[in-house]
């Protein structure tokens, strides 16, 4: 006797084994295969693109991934396209969800719905990698459904009605149900892979609170060895100067281009050009060269991130510390004219590490005592020499 069927749990599952045979995987992503296709809409990169897309959402989910593994479900079927957050029975609550995106930054509340609701209303695809060489499908990165009266709403009609609630729709809504396309998602459960480490919650919220603080007032961050000790290239930042470049959306994107490139040492080579490539290209000049009057832009990058892993090292997998900067990066800031640890003096040395090192940055990390992944002391790339 045939063994009988369990019901699934997908909210979409005739969908998604649709979409597994799709025309729209492609062979390579090249313009002249795409010749439809918004260049903008390819997401080449597990996370960079994607976080700059669906920022609350895809912290949200990664917090998830890692800190409520009982609602996640698709794991161990590898025919299916999405993990599942939480089903039909077991959703996610609303003030939950929120919590989880927000945190206590309820004044975001009203920017984080509207990027849910945009979502929504646009049902966006884009180009995402399949995991196999250069080849690319067509869909939905993350899909949120929201749970009213009990039943898992994906009518087109009844969200555009939703939208046009008059009172809070968070009223209206009692949870959600999210999918995510797996191949952007894997790094939660293959070793921290593919640009993914441990974060606080509401990590985009922080980011952007982060943001608001370093545009509106000057702020002072001490780096420490840790030994304690002051860093030798201490980095101190009074009264800073934060161009409105400086978005808080581009410090997520660059924060996740760092975790995708993360080796679990306690140094880090970052190549500034490739990374302004996925992040700010308009930085580069013939999309080769550093424009160098946004340096700014990019040292200020750093500190906030260096501010913001230093907050939360305990739920974080590592702390910013300091610049590699060498005697000669020093001398040539001082030269300038530059007090020494002033931003400006950091800036100039920056500008000259650059020149001298291929574009290449090198950042200090400290380990946090919390990590996953504990950092490669042998054989790694940054080896002591």
């Amino acid at each position: 006797m045939p063994k009988k069927k369990t019901q699934s749990v997908f909210v979409t599952k005739t969908s998604t084994e649709a979409q597994i045979g799709s025309p729209a995987i492609i062979k390579n992503k090249k313009a002249e295969l795409l010749p439809t296709a918004d260049p903008k809409a390819v997401i080449s990169r597990a996370t960079t693109e994607i976080a700059g897309v669906l920022p609350y959402l895809f912290t949200t989910a990664s917090y998830i991934f890692e800190n409520m593994p009982g609602i996640v479900h698709g794991s161990e079927d590898q025919s299916l396209i999405y993990y599942q957050l939480g089903t039909k029975e077991d959703y996610i609550p609303m003030p939950i969800f929120i919590k989880i995106a927000l945190d206590k930054y309820s004044e975001q509340k009203q920017d984080f719905m509207n990027e849910l609701f945009r979502m929504w209303r646009e049902k966006r695809s884009y180009w995402l990698p399949t995991g196999k060489e250069k080849q690319y499908i067509f869909l939905p990165p993350i899909q949120v459904f929201p749970v009213i009266d009990g039943s898992i709403i994906k009518s087109p009609e009844f969200e555009k009605r939703l939208m046009n609630i008059n009172s809070n729709p968070t009223k209206v809504i009692s949870g959600v149900v999210i999918q995510c396309y797996k191949p952007l998602f894997d790094g939660h459960f293959n070793n921290y892979q593919d640009g993914f480490t441990k974060q606080p919650i509401a990590l985009y919220a922080k980011i952007k609170r982060e943001v608001a603080l370093l545009l509106s007032q000057g702020a002072k961050l001490e780096m420490f060895h840790s030994d304690g000790k002051k860093s030798e290239s201490l980095i101190e930042m009074e009264n800073a100067r934060t161009e409105t470049e400086t978005t808080a959306l581009n410090i997520m994107k660059i924060w996740e281009y760092i975790t995708m490139h993360e080796n679990k040492s306690e140094r880090l080579n970052i190549d500034i050009i490739d990374m302004l490539l996925h992040v700010a290209p308009r930085y580069l000049k013939d999309y080769k060269y550093l424009r160098f009057e946004y340096m700014g832009n990019i040292f200020n990058a750093f500190i906030l991130m260096a501010r913001l892993t230093h907050k939360y090292i305990q739920s974080m997998d590592f702390e910013i510390v300091s610049f590699e900067f060498d005697a000669i990066d020093k001398g040539y800031a001082s030269k300038q004219g530059k007090a020494i640890n002033t931003p400006e003096y950091n800036i100039e040395a920056m500008k000259h590490h650059l020149k001298a090192n291929n574009n290449h940055l090198t950042l200090i990390l400290k380990r946090s005592p919390n990590a996953k992944i504990k950092p490669m002391r042998q054989g790694g790339l940054f080896e002591d020499q």
